[in-house]
C-alpha cells in the first residue's frame, strides 16, 4: 500500500469509475408536460419521468413516522447530486427539478425522475414556489429536500410544502399523455426545520430573544432595532469596541462587519441597510 498523494488520488479515481460501472443501465426518459406559469398564460414546462431500473423496499413499522419513499430535491448541481446519492443508498427514490438551461446537468440524470420547472432564470424556476410544489404533486413525492441556498431558508416555501397532500400519480394514457394525480390522505414532509422555526430564526433579533428565553448563552449586544447611524454609534460605545454589525434579516451571509471605530460603525450601518432585504 502506497500513501503517496498521486497514488491515493489514482486509487480514488479507479474506485469511482468502478462504482459507476456497477450502476444499472441508463433509464428511459418519458417526456411529459405539466401546466405552469401565472393564471391566464399558456406556459408549459416539460417533465421527464425516469423509469427506475430497480425496485426499492420500505422500512419495517417501528412506531416512527412512515419512512419517506420518494424525495423531491429542490436544488441543483453538486448539492442535489449529494442528496440524491445519499437517498439512493437509503433506498429512497428521488425527483430532480431543473431549468431549461440545466437539462443535461448531472443531477438530472442521477435522479429517478426529473421535472423541468421553468426557464434559466432562477426566479422563474428554482425559486418559483408554485412550480416546485407542482412538481412534487405531479410525481407523488412524499418529501421535499431543499438542500442549502435557494429556498432552504424560505419559511413560505416550507409552509407551502407542509400544506401539500401526497399524491398517487397515474400515467394517463400510458403513452406520455397528461399525468393525473389523486390525493393519498398523507401530507408531504419538508426535510428540514419547520416553517415556524425558519421564520423565527430568519430574524436575528427574534432568534436572539428566543435563545435568551431558553437560557442559551448569547454574546452581549443590542436586542432591538437600530434607527440610525448615530444610534448605532451610541450603542457601540455602550457595548465597547470592537463590535459586529449585521442586518436583522436578509443579507444572504453578507453585511457582517467588524467595527473598531465610530467611523467604521457609520459605514457598516450604511452598507448593512443597503444589503438587507
Amino acid at each position: 500500500q502506497c500513501d503517496h498523494p498521486q497514488m491515493m488520488a489514482m486509487r480514488s479515481a479507479i474506485l469511482r469509475w468502478a462504482a459507476r460501472a456497477r450502476r444499472p443501465p441508463p433509464r428511459r426518459h418519458v417526456p411529459r408536460q405539466i401546466a405552469g406559469g401565472t393564471a391566464g398564460r399558456r406556459d408549459l414546462v416539460t417533465c421527464s419521468a425516469v423509469e427506475s431500473a430497480s425496485s426499492r423496499g420500505g422500512a419495517p413499522d417501528d412506531g416512527l413516522p412512515p419512512r419517506l419513499s420518494k424525495v423531491l430535491v429542490a436544488n441543483r448541481g453538486e448539492i442535489a447530486v449529494r442528496i440524491i446519492e445519499t437517498a439512493r443508498r437509503l433506498g429512497v427514490r428521488t425527483v430532480a427539478v431543473y431549468s431549461t438551461a440545466d437539462a443535461r446537468s448531472p443531477h438530472v440524470s442521477a435522479a429517478d425522475e426529473a421535472v423541468c420547472v421553468g426557464p434559466p432564470a432562477s426566479g422563474s424556476s428554482y425559486l418559483d414556489v408554485g412550480r416546485v410544489c407542482r412538481a412534487a404533486e405531479l410525481t407523488g413525492a412524499d418529501g421535499v429536500h431543499p438542500g442549502y441556498g435557494f429556498l432552504s431558508e424560505n419559511a413560505d416555501f416550507a409552509r407551502a410544502v407542509e400544506g401539500l397532500d401526497v399524491t398517487d400519480p397515474t400515467d394517463g394514457d400510458g403513452d406520455g399523455g397528461p399525468r393525473t394525480a389523486a390525493k393519498s390522505g398523507r401530507k408531504v414532509r419538508f426535510v428540514g426545520p419547520s416553517s415556524s422555526a425558519i421564520a423565527a430564526m430568519g430574524d436575528k433579533i427574534q432568534s436572539k430573544l428566543i435563545a435568551e428565553a431558553a437560557d442559551v448563552t448569547t454574546i452581549p449586544g443590542h436586542d432591538g432595532a437600530v434607527d440610525s447611524a448615530e444610534h448605532a454609534v451610541e450603542i457601540a460605545r455602550g457595548i465597547g469596541y470592537p463590535v459586529m454589525i449585521k442586518a436583522s434579516s436578509g443579507g444572504g451571509g453578507k453585511g457582517m462587519r467588524i467595527c473598531r471605530t465610530d467611523e467604521q460603525v457609520v459605514e457598516g450601518y450604511r452598507l448593512g441597510r443597503a444589503e438587507a432585504r
